[in-house]
């Protein structure tokens, strides 16, 4: 099995030990997209399934929370295998999975049949899990990065692109159509009416999380599940963005939020990258690593 790199075991982490040996992972480096590096947390989706591992007592790879934005997932090996060149990819032999959604569905089936059996994922579950993926941050994020920042990194995906078009021209069709994309993505940061659309579906994701949090200590309930392990990481970008009044204007949520703070699985996942000055100390190798690629144009 992989997620896209080098081979890691995953072995059982809690406390009661277990089986050590759920599956080979093999970590072939889950890299973020530059344009969601700057200076927000990596892309949710990747966070959702560190998440998922780290909730289901393995070890998490070390790419899933060290990645750098080297744009690999733009390499030519990666294109063939998925030319949208989206993040997260599960590949376990011929079987390619894509959505973060249906990767945690088969973890989930594969960590229950390793283990003989187990808890599913609950319909109230799911159902937090697909609003919360419903709401694609990446047009907000990007409308919340000063303008000089996030036009560098775009002009560096871009060149990226063009560099990987040149090493395979038979994929040159494919690769133009990120790059569309790229330019497709700055007109749209230009329409307020988008960004307007992007702001209000986060509005009602937070409003129905405040409710229910009104109510439970948790989304789906008094236990912690992968609901929470996905909406986690919307608060922490909305918090790295200087955001804190989508949190801080929800009592519950902001409670909330104190509380899973406090959990082993935060401070491994995003704690150790993003909390108090270690945020500045993330972004700092991120902003020299794309000088330095830019300096020798090294793409």
């Amino acid at each position: 099995m992989s997620i896209l790199g080098k081979e890691t075991t995953v072995s059982q982490a809690s406390k009661g030990g277990g089986d050590s040996s759920i599956r080979k992972l093999q970590d072939k480096p889950i890299v973020p997209d530059c344009n969601l590096r700057y200076p927000a947390p990596r892309p949710k989706k990747l966070e959702f399934i560190a998440a998922f591992l780290y909730h289901r007592h393995a070890t998490i790879p070390s790419s899933i929370l060290n990645g750098k934005p080297t744009s690999k997932n733009m390499g030519v090996s990666f294109f063939r295998m998925n030319p949208s060149a989206k993040l997260p990819v599960l590949q376990n032999g011929s079987h390619i999975i894509y959505h973060s959604l249906d990767i945690i569905q088969y973890l989930e089936r594969v960590t229950i049949s390793l283990n003989g059996g187990g808890d599913t994922i609950s319909d109230e579950v799911m159902l937090w899990m697909q609003q919360i993926e419903a709401w694609n941050p990446k047009l907000f994020t990007l409308s919340h990065i000063p303008e000089k920042s996030r036009l560098f990194v775009s002009r560096f995906v871009r060149r990226v692109v063009i560099a990987r078009m040149a090493e395979a021209p038979d994929l040159a069709s494919v690769y133009h159509v990120k790059l569309r994309d790229a330019y497709e993505t700055e007109e749209k940061l230009k329409d307020p009416d988008i960004i307007k659309q992007s702001e209000e579906k986060l509005v009602r994701l937070l409003d129905e999380a405040e409710k229910q949090l009104e109510e439970t200590k948790y989304l789906a309930g008094e236990e912690f599940t992968l609901a929470d392990s996905m909406f986690i990481p919307v608060l922490v970008r909305l918090m790295l963005l200087n955001l804190e009044e989508y949190i801080s204007g929800r009592p519950s949520l902001l409670e909330y939020y104190k509380l899973v703070q406090q959990r082993s699985s935060y401070k491994v996942v995003i704690g150790r990258y993003f909390s108090g000055w270690r945020k500045y100390r993330t972004l700092l190798k991120t902003i020299c690593f794309l000088c330095i690629r830019s300096m020798f144009r090294k793409y």
